[in-house]
This record gives structure tokens, C-alpha cells and sequence, in this order.
């Protein structure tokens, strides 16, 4: 197992982190899985800009904030033979990571309660160094122990993510912070600052002018936050320290501890023609075509509020080739979005069009060979396919070229991304199915959610955590019914039509089947389900 040298204090007394561990242990975040992280994708992306980067599957992993694991532990799961560290400041989560990572069975994870301040500068260096949603909620001297940590323990071809709020997009919501800190932050309970903040919401997107600026801008805000959980907004708009930064002062910063700027986590963004080709034009126009003022140009036109920056040690930046080539895609696996499909309206009638579920991100293609190309990228999902699987649906040079530039734009449009490592997942639902092991395992233990290959949050209802434990490819359709029925007889989580208890055994029978097909449609689709061909 990978440790760290340095020495852990989880009894000392708190540091000059003002980011109280106690807070976080009164209102703990949910720990997500991040897919943006995922190590085999910033590898991938990595690939695309020239580098080589660490091989995943033996890699060392480190998350700075990992606060209980939710990111990294599936990660540690996946990659059995690569080795994680996870370090946070909240003692209550890092005991909440160590007791699913005990049920889980895991010895290549370990996770530390620890001031990153304390961090050592020596030791045994990280392949992938991973820090997502604490660079701007953190104090000054933590942010750049965040960089010095990056800069002096990332192995010379590693790779580093840091998210971070950006400016000016951010600013735009820097009133509605000031206003909770001003009505809810004289409250010390997290939870209390939680429930006035939320009040106020109401209050302002009710009693403010709906025509000002002020008025829309807690209107928007309102809509956005009411589905967010209330870690979210006590810990983004209401906590003593969130600090946007420019990109152009996060690199400066960044290369002051031996690191460079690499690319985007999502790289659409960085994409100047992404934006409209006129758009495009004059942000190179006026960029004169330098990298940082480019990237700082776009955060200016978009608004966007948040970064996921990749970083690189200096040594690596002459290798660093910003003249994307098409060809870098070969010998990758391409994960598409789960809703990708093809759709009408091609601009041509012997065009052919693919668009992801939300339609924001489109591809054109008059290629009869990239369309075949395609169809089998969705036919497989919920898993990747290789890039080269793809491309031998081309049956000239020709027609192989034109599958390699459709892969390639729907990469740069966002309608796949590409990762080092293949994705998993059953595209067909079996006679006897069989859960991915962590899905059941989360099942069993009541989640609310569990993490597929993909490395996205999937929801978990009733009956899916009745039904995931029970997918062990040893049963049959009516064999899973059949064991619904029994926990229902049972007192178990029972089954219900139209809120009322089934009590007839035909209507039992009928509804335990019924509630099988749908779950087991839910969880292929979520790709829960193992693929054992």
C-alpha cells in the first residue's frame, strides 16, 4: 500500500486552516465521483497534447480534499493493482472513507486526516495528483501547499487536475454571497447558516424586482440551487473563504512551484470555434494566438465560473504539442455520453447527424463509413470502443481518414471524450445478470447512490437496492421475482401499487416482474450491469 513519509496528526489540534474541520464534520459534503478526474481520461487527454503520460493501471494516485473517498475509492476499486493516498481535513469523513473501504475489502487505498499545510515536500512521488473543489474554499497558505504538494510530488511525466472558481464569470455571483454571509453567517451551526440561506432564497426571489438585474440574478440563482443538496450551498456561498482567481493569475501561480499549463478537463473549452467561427477569429485575433490570453479571452466571452485545470512539471512543457493531430486518437477508447444518438435534420440529405441527449453538442458527417463507425460506438454503450475497432469500419484510406476526423471532431465537440484504459458494461441484458461489484456492494449497504465504470453517479431507488445484491448471474428473470417476492413476504422493503400494499399473489407475481424488467433496463442503461463475453 502507498503511504507517505511525513508525519499524521489526526489528534493535534486544529491548524491555521480556518476552513474548520469542524463545519465539515457538522455538514459534510456527499462524496461524489468526479468522471473529469478519472486518471485513464486525464491520460487520455494527455495523449492528445503529445505526452505520455503513467501508465493507469499501476499508478499512484494522490486526491488533496478527498473528503470520504467518494472520487477516489471506486477508482481504487477499478484499478486493483494502482495505489491511492486521499487527505482531508474533516475527521469525520476520512472515518466514513475508511469504514466503506473495510466493507469493500480494499488494501491498495489509503485515506489520511491531515492539514495539507503539513503535507511533506519528500517521499515517494504520484503519477496523478487530483484536487477538485477545494483550491478556491481554502485559505491562502493552504492553496498554495495545494501547489507546492503538486509541484514537488508529481512524478516528472504526471499529471495534476485542480479546479478552481474563475473570474469574472464568478463575480457575477458574488452579491448573493455577500448577502447569506451578511444574514446567515452570524449563525455558527452549519446547519442553521443552511436553513436561513435557503429562507432568504425564497424571500429574494419573491420580494425582489423582477425586471432588475438584482431580481434576475436571485431568480437564476434560486432555480439553480433549489435541486442542490445543502453541503453545496452552505459550503460554496456560505463558508468563510471562496476565492475566484483569473486563469491567467492561476497559471502564474502555478508555474512559481515548477508546474505548466497543460489543457482543459473539458476540452470544448478551449476550443475558440466551439464559440461560433466568428467568435473564433477574433479571439485569436485577439490573443494574437499566445495560449494564456486565449484561455483568459474565453473566460471573459463565456461567463463560466469554474475551471478544471490540468498541469504538467516544466520539464514536460517542450513536449507539450498544441497542434492537435487527428491521429492522436489512435490506440485510445472513446466513451460516449449515454444518450448519444443519431438524429434528423442533417443540413444535407446524404449527410448523416449524432447528437448527445441535450442536443448542445452535434456532428455532421457525409461519410457512409463514420456513420457505420458511429452506430457501433453507440451500439456498445454503456462501455468505450476502441479507437481502432472504429476505425476498421473503413474499408480504403480514404474512408479510414474520414473516420478518424469524425472521432476526432466529436472529441473537440464533446461527444466523446477519450480515455487510456476501456470502460465496461454489459450493451445487452443477460439470461442471468450480474451487478458490478461495487453497485451491489452500495446496494447491500443502503447508498443512495452508487459510481458504474464510467466513474458517473447513479441513483440507487428502493427496489435497485433490492435487486442489485441479488444479481449474481446465477439467476434468471424469474428467479430475481421471485426473490422480491420473498423479501416482500418478508417485511422487507415491500412492494407497492399506487402506494397501497400488494396483497393478491397474481398482482404480486405480476408487479415483482414488472419491477425486475424496469430495474434491470435502469441499470444496463447506467452500465451497472458486467459484460462476461
Amino acid at each position: 500500500m502507498l503511504t507517505d513519509t511525513s508525519p499524521t496528526t489526526p489528534d493535534a489540534a486544529p491548524s491555521a486552516d480556518v476552513r474548520s474541520s469542524e463545519h465539515y464534520d457538522q455538514l459534510p459534503y456527499t462524496s461524489h465521483p468526479f468522471p473529469e478526474t478519472q486518471p485513464a481520461r486525464l491520460a487520455g487527454l494527455a495523449r492528445l497534447f503529445g505526452l505520455e503520460p503513467p501508465p493507469v493501471a499501476r499508478a499512484r494516485v494522490l486526491e488533496l480534499g478527498c473528503a470520504s473517498g467518494g472520487n477516489i475509492i471506486p477508482l481504487a476499486l477499478r484499478f486493483p493493482e494502482a495505489r491511492f493516498v486521499g487527505v482531508d481535513y474533516s475527521r469525520r469523513q476520512i472515518a466514513d472513507g475508511r469504514a466503506r473501504i473495510a466493507r469493500l475489502g480494499l488494501t491498495n487505498i489509503d485515506l489520511q486526516h491531515r492539514d495539507l499545510t503539513e503535507f511533506a515536500d519528500d517521499g515517494e512521488p504520484f503519477d496523478y495528483i487530483i484536487c477538485h473543489g477545494v483550491y478556491s474554499w481554502v485559505p491562502d497558505e493552504v492553496r498554495k501547499a495545494i501547489l507546492r504538494i503538486a509541484g514537488k510530488r508529481l512524478a516528472p511525466d504526471g499529471i495534476a487536475y485542480v479546479s478552481y472558481n474563475v473570474l469574472p464569470g464568478w463575480r457575477m455571483a458574488q452579491g448573493v454571497r455577500d448577502s447569506l454571509l451578511l444574514f446567515a453567517g452570524q449563525y455558527e451551526s452549519p446547519t442553521r447558516r443552511v436553513a436561513f440561506a435557503r429562507w432568504l432564497f425564497d424571500m429574494m426571489k419573491h420580494q425582489t424586482t423582477e425586471g432588475t438585474v438584482w431580481g434576475q440574478l436571485w431568480r437564476a440563482e434560486a432555480e439553480r440551487l433549489r435541486t442542490l443538496p445543502d453541503d453545496y450551498l452552505g459550503h460554496e456561498f456560505i463558508e468563510e473563504n471562496n476565492e475566484p482567481f483569473a486563469f491567467s493569475q492561476f497559471i502564474s501561480d502555478a508555474e512559481r512551484y515548477g508546474l505548466a499549463y497543460l489543457a482543459e478537463a473539458d476540452i470544448p473549452s478551449m476550443v475558440p470555434e466551439n464559440f461560433g467561427a466568428d467568435v473564433g477569429q477574433i479571439l485569436r485575433q485577439m490573443s494574437s494566438g499566445q495560449l494564456i490570453p486565449i484561455e483568459q479571452d474565453i473566460d471573459i466571452l463565456s461567463g463560466r465560473p469554474f475551471r478544471q485545470t490540468l498541469l504538467a512539471s516544466t520539464a514536460q512543457s517542450a513536449a507539450i504539442s498544441r497542434n492537435l493531430d487527428s491521429s492522436r486518437i489512435r490506440g485510445l477508447h472513446l466513451v460516449a455520453p449515454l444518450g448519444l444518438a443519431e438524429v434528423t435534420g442533417a443540413a444535407q440529405p446524404s449527410a448523416w447527424a449524432f447528437s448527445d441527449p441535450a442536443g448542445r453538442s452535434r456532428l455532421t458527417t457525409t461519410s457512409a463509413a463514420a456513420r457505420n463507425a458511429i452506430r457501433r460506438l453507440i451500439e456498445r454503450l454503456p462501455a468505450s470502443t476502441a479507437t481502432e475497432e472504429l476505425v476498421a469500419f473503413g474499408d480504403s484510406e480514404k474512408s479510414q481518414s474520414e473516420i478518424i476526423d469524425a472521432l476526432f471532431r466529436m472529441t473537440l465537440v464533446g461527444l466523446v471524450f477519450p480515455s487510456v484504459e476501456p470502460v465496461e458494461g454489459s450493451a445487452v441484458i443477460p439470461e442471468c445478470p450480474l451487478a458490478d461489484r461495487l453497485a451491489a456492494s452500495d446496494a447491500l449497504a443502503g447508498a443512495e447512490f452508487t459510481v458504474n465504470p464510467r466513474h458517473e453517479r447513479v441513483e440507487l431507488g428502493e427496489v435497485a437496492r433490492m435487486i442489485l445484491p441479488l444479481l449474481d448471474g446465477r439467476r434468471n428473470r424469474s428467479e430475481l421475482a421471485a426473490a422480491m417476492r420473498e423479501e416482500a413476504r418478508g417485511g422487507g422493503n415491500g412492494l407497492r401499487d399506487d402506494g397501497a400494499s400488494i396483497e393478491s399473489r397474481k398482482k404480486l407475481e405480476a408487479s415483482s416482474a414488472e419491477d425486475v424488467e424496469k430495474v434491470l433496463k435502469l441499470v444496463q442503461r447506467a452500465g451497472l450491469l458486467v459484460d462476461r463475453h
